[in-house]
């Protein structure tokens, strides 16, 4: 029985390191192209702006998406009615964010169109991410991350090699590349089969965003500590600045690309067996070996 869950966990890895991992290598061998056609300050400029979005990510739809995740793997789950919940709260939040658009007209933000884009079919990509990982597809999810990466680098040469776009042809290569994303997950995945407008329930609404709304304080921590460095760069010393930064930490976040691709696998597997009889167990060994592991390293 346990050899079955660690095999499981095992396969899980493999198909994870592949998205993760392809993925990633796109995103390495991209910089120095992107850079050698972008200014630094115009580097940075697309930086701040991907940092912003991922930080109100979260925030916006209330980390429902998280949710999501935890409850469709539950045994006796409603997969359609926690799908169709929600993907209408989801939208219904863009909606009311999109009032935001007069003020950072006013205030004159920068490509504030396009922020508000990417941040749309960044939400849908995090749902639906949660929903096929959530239900078994790990093979479409992963599929999806490489796919993905594929899509940035092929439209970002072309419109920043090429066209010589610069920031703008960095924005559209990523919300060409998000929206190829949610296309390729709601067809392959069929995920119009999980939807229906009389799945939507009020009392599972707040079933969810009791789980969900409580994660958003560690989601921002984890922004401040890692992210929010871009903005005092910014502040202090320019555009320009930012883009050699953003450039320099490429490289050390290869290690937490092993990580994550562990945290994406355990998480399915401690799902799973939480109910287990043997859980305790299970979970100590992997644990024991996460550790051992992670001390190796250091």
């Amino acid at each position: 029985m346990a050899d079955g869950k660690v095999k499981k966990l095992a396969s899980n890895l493999g198909i994870f390191a592949i998205g993760n991992l392809g993925s990633k290598l796109i995103s390495f061998i991209l910089i120095p192209i992107f850079t050698r056609y972008m200014s630094t300050a115009h580097f940075g400029q697309v930086d701040l702006i991907t940092t912003t979005v991922n930080m109100l990510l979260p925030i916006v739809a209330l980390s429902i998406a998280d949710a999501v995740f935890r409850f469709v793997m539950d045994t006796d789950a409603d997969v359609k009615a926690i799908f169709s919940t929600s993907l209408s709260f989801t939208l219904c939040t863009f909606l009311l964010a999109i009032v935001a658009l007069p003020l950072m007209i006013f205030f004159q933000v920068q490509y504030a169109g396009y922020l508000l884009v990417y941040l749309a079919f960044g939400l849908l990509q995090a749902l639906f991410q949660n929903l096929i990982r959530g239900i078994g597809y790990v093979r479409i999810f992963a599929m999806n991350g490489l796919l993905s990466s594929v899509v940035l680098a092929v439209i970002g040469t072309i419109k920043i090699v090429v066209l010589r776009q610069g920031v703008v042809g960095y924005l559209d290569a990523l919300i060409i590349s998000a929206f190829v994303s949610v296309v390729f997950m709601f067809c392959s995945a069929q995920l119009w089969k999980f939807y229906s407008f009389s799945g939507n329930n009020a009392k599972l609404l707040k079933t969810l965003l009791v789980y969900s709304v409580p994660l958003i304080p560690n989601a921002f921590l984890w922004f401040f500590t890692n992210d929010s460095s871009r903005f005092f760069v910014v502040g202090f010393l320019g555009l320009a600045a930012n883009g050699l930064y953003a450039v320099a930490t490429k490289i050390p976040t290869i290690i937490n690309v092993f990580y994550n691709i562990f945290s994406q696998a355990w998480q399915i597997s401690a799902v799973e067996e939480y109910q287990s009889d043997q859980r305790e167990k299970f979970f100590s060994s992997v644990v024991n070996a996460n550790v051992g592991l992670s001390l190796i390293h250091i």
